[in-house]
C-alpha cells in the first residue's frame, strides 16, 4: 500500500488561535502543485485522515479538487502537537481491518509528520517537511518498517 504523508500549505502567521489559521495564496498554489504530483503517483486515494485545523482541511479540499478520494475522516489526533506513536498504531488498525485499502494520504503538521515518517520507515530520515511538502511511503501489510519512495 502507498501512504503519502503531507504537511499543510502555507498558513498566515497570525489568527484568533493556531487551529484558525488559513492557507495564504501561496499555500494554495503548494497544495496544487502536490496535487499535480500525487495524481501522478496514485490514481485515486482511498482514504484520507485530515487534522481538524482550518490550514489542513483548506490543504485537503484543494487536493481533493484535482484527485478523487474515495472517503475521508478528520481525526483530532493529527494536530501539531499529536502524538506520531498513537498516529502509527492507527493506521496499522486502519490498514488490517480495510485489506482492500492501495492508497492513503495523511495530511497533517510539522512536527507531528515528520516524527510518524520516522516512525514508518526502516531508515528513518529526520526530514524537516517544508509547507506543502509530502513523502510517499510503501507499507507491506502494516504500518511500519515501510519503504521511503520519494518526496514531492
Amino acid at each position: 500500500m502507498k501512504l503519502f504523508l503531507m504537511r499543510h500549505g502555507e498558513a498566515e502567521t497570525f489568527a484568533t488561535s493556531d487551529k484558525e489559521r488559513k492557507l495564504t495564496a501561496h499555500g494554495v498554489k503548494e497544495c496544487e502543485t502536490a496535487a499535480k504530483w500525487l495524481k501522478l503517483n496514485a490514481v485515486d486515494i482511498d482514504f484520507a485522515l485530515v487534522s481538524p485545523y482550518v490550514r489542513a482541511q483548506q490543504t485537503f479540499q484543494t487536493v481533493s479538487q484535482t484527485l478523487n478520494v474515495k472517503a475521508s475522516q478528520t481525526v483530532v489526533d493529527i494536530t501539531p502537537d499529536g502524538d506520531p506513536s498513537w498516529v502509527a498504531d492507527y493506521l496499522d488498525v486502519l490498514i488490517s481491518e480495510n485489506t482492500e485499502l492501495n492508497t492513503m494520504l495523511v495530511v497533517t503538521h510539522m512536527p507531528l509528520v515528520s516524527s510518524l515518517l520516522d516512525i514508518l520507515v526502516a531508515n528513518p530520515v529526520g526530514v524537516f517537511f517544508p509547507t506543502g511538502g509530502l513523502a510517499m511511503v510503501e507499507l507491506e501489510g502494516h504500518a511500519s518498517k515501510g519503504q521511503l519512495l520519494g518526496f514531492g
